[in-house]
C-alpha cells in the first residue's frame, strides 16, 4: 500500500514541476531508476571509436537513462601482421583506455578474436537482455555486404540499432 501512495506522490510532484514549465525534470522523476539497470551497447570492429560516436552514445543513454556499454572487437588478423612492440604499445593504450572509461562509469571491454562483428553480436543477442539499444559505427573502410550486414545485425536484437556512419 505504500509503494502505491509513494507512486501517487510521485506522480502529484511530477505535475507540479510540469505545470511549472520544468517538463524535463517533472519527466525525470517519473522515469528514475526505470532503465538503470539496461544499457546502451556500442559494439566496433573498427580500430578507433571516435569521439563522435561517443558523444552520440552519451546523449543517448542520458535521454534513456541508462548506462554505456563499449565492446571492441580487434581481428586477430590485425594484431598478427603488427610488429610485436607496435601490438604491445597497443594493448597497453587499450588498457590505459579501460580504466580511464571505468573513472567515467562507462564499461568498456574488449577482445582480440578471430570471429567477425557479425558473430560477436550474434553470440550478445542470444545471451543478453539489458541491452536498450546498439550503436555499431561504420568504419571507413568500406565493408563488404554492408546492407547485408545492416539487415541481420538489426535482425538479432530486440531493441532499436543503429549503424552511426560518420
Amino acid at each position: 500500500m505504500s509503494n502505491i501512495i509513494k507512486k501517487i506522490e510521485d506522480a502529484m510532484m511530477a505535475a507540479a514541476f510540469a505545470e511549472a514549465g520544468e517538463h524535463e525534470y517533472a519527466r525525470g522523476l517519473l522515469t528514475a531508476g526505470k532503465n538503470s539497470h539496461k544499457k546502451v551497447l556500442l559494439s566496433t570492429d573498427c580500430p578507433v571509436v571516435t569521439g563522435k560516436v561517443l558523444d552520440h552514445a552519451f546523449n543517448l543513454c542520458k535521454r534513456l537513462g541508462s548506462a554505456l556499454e563499449v565492446y571492441q572487437i580487434i581481428p586477430m588478423d590485425m594484431s598478427a601482421t603488427s610488429p610485436q612492440e607496435f601490438f604491445e604499445k597497443g594493448t597497453r593504450r587499450l588498457q590505459s583506455l579501460q580504466e580511464k572509461m571505468k573513472q567515467l562509469g562507462i564499461s568498456y571491454k574488449y577482445s582480440i578474436k578471430e570471429a567477425s562483428l557479425q558473430d560477436e553480436l550474434t553470440v550478445v543477442a542470444s545471451k543478453r537482455r539489458d541491452i536498450m539499444a546498439v550503436i555499431i559505427p561504420v568504419c571507413d573502410g568500406v565493408r563488404e555486404q554492408e546492407d547485408e550486414f545492416k539487415s541481420s545485425i538489426s535482425g538479432l536484437f530486440r531493441c532499436p540499432v543503429i549503424f552511426f556512419e560518420s
